[in-house]
């Protein structure tokens, strides 16, 4: 190591004692180790996810309270979707991954929860040992763990501190691109932006009959999801096959009524009051205002080995109070959204696309929210950098 590596590693660790010099060292030669830095998760993405946020939530525990065993430190938590606790959704997600990925997306956990704990410190937020880490995998978590009612967030793990409570939702992707925010069904958008309900239920069962016309002979009769099973079978035949290019017309007709929905939200969400449409960009980018939780957001992309932290209520209020009116820009089945400033410049402050949950025509229509956010890479990165 160069005597400038390790003067930054000294400066991370010098940072209100929080870990020891040897440890950070240990973790800063462990980063220059690019060769674990990807991980293919494929269809065990929300695997990948599960495991990561406990992992973050496990090692923020760890750096907190100190030892030489991470596993003695699991967040405290409720339970998940599935009932499981934090030790038994890490032994499921292991099974489902595979130890060497489940290894590897570990390590990049841990890596978060270092950047995440360095934030906070910055940002003078000192926590220490009496600190608590609670998994929040479900929406009333939030509820429970502060005792009250109405909470909102997308918190995936809280750091408590005293009666302070710090909420992180965690990101984690390795496909190279940012994962989105939050996927809003279509009465979640229909509702929040005032649409007409009968136009947009026009649009689908249009799509819907046009689709089902055109996959008859290929398809079949039965449920959405049988025909959804039956579909992704005809799109793994040879691109010859007459089934097979059915099914791709049928993609492109999908992806013509997601053009239009878009059209119809961009439309909607112009029309909407200056403040309705302040709410609607909190909510959609995380930055709603809350009493009892103070939001941050935070994600790792894998295939760059960087992480970034955020703090979207904060972001969002830098650009608002600078901002002359927010307008929708539809891009094919994306709608943009810009704030207009008075120097007549714009900032993209959100994006959501629509699209179909389980990429075919007969699973769920939903909205994708994309993640704007600016990356800002911990000391550790630029270390990684200056070592290339």
């Amino acid at each position: 190591m160069t005597s400038n590596i390790v003067s930054l590693i000294k400066e991370t660790a010098r940072e209100k004692n929080l870990y020891t010099f040897e440890y950070v060292l240990k973790e800063s030669l462990l980063l220059e180790k690019k060769k674990d830095i990807t991980v293919e998760t494929g269809a065990g993405g929300d695997a990948a996810g599960k495991a990561f946020e406990v992992h973050v939530a496990k090692h923020i525990g760890h750096i907190l309270k100190g030892g030489n065993n991470s596993e003695a430190h699991y967040p405290e938590h409720f339970s998940d979707e599935s009932g499981d606790t934090p030790h038994a959704s890490i032994a499921k997600q292991k099974e489902r991954l595979g130890e060497h990925h489940h290894n590897i997306i570990e390590k990049h956990a841990r890596r978060m929860a270092y950047h995440i704990v360095n934030h906070l410190k910055k940002r003078g937020i000192n926590l220490d040992h009496t600190a608590k880490v609670t998994w929040t995998s479900k929406p009333k978590d939030l509820e429970r763990l502060t005792g009250v009612k109405g909470v909102k967030g997308t918190s995936d793990i809280v750091v408590s501190h005293g009666n302070n409570h710090y909420g992180v939702s965690l990101k984690y992707t390795a496909s190279g691109s940012k994962p989105s925010l939050r996927s809003p069904g279509i009465k979640d958008l229909n509702e929040t932006l005032n649409a007409d309900h009968k136009r947009v239920e026009y649009i689908i069962v249009k799509s819907k009959n046009a689709i089902d016309i055109q996959m008859k002979s290929h398809i079949g009769t039965g449920s959405n999801k049988i025909k959804h099973q039956r579909f992704k079978t005809l799109m793994k035949l040879s691109s010859s096959h007459p089934g097979h290019v059915a099914a791709q017309r049928a993609l492109e007709s999908s992806k013509s009524m997601h053009r239009e929905l878009a059209g119809h939200y961009s439309d909607s969400f112009n029309k909407l009051g200056h403040e309705h449409k302040v709410s609607f960009i909190r909510k959609m980018i995380d930055a709603e205002e809350q009493p009892t939780i103070k939001p941050f957001r935070a994600g790792y992309d894998a295939s760059k080995g960087e992480s970034y932290v955020s703090n979207p209520t904060e972001d969002f209020e830098k650009i608002h109070k600078n901002t002359r009116e927010y307008k929708a820009e539809l891009s094919g089945a994306s709608v943009n959204i810009f704030a207009h400033h008075h120097d007549g410049t714009k900032t993209k402050i959100s994006s959501f696309g629509i699209k179909n949950k389980g990429s075919s025509p007969y699973s769920g229509l939903t909205g994708r929210v994309g993640d704007t956010t600016k990356k800002s890479i911990i000391k550790r990165k630029k270390i990684i950098k200056k070592k290339k």
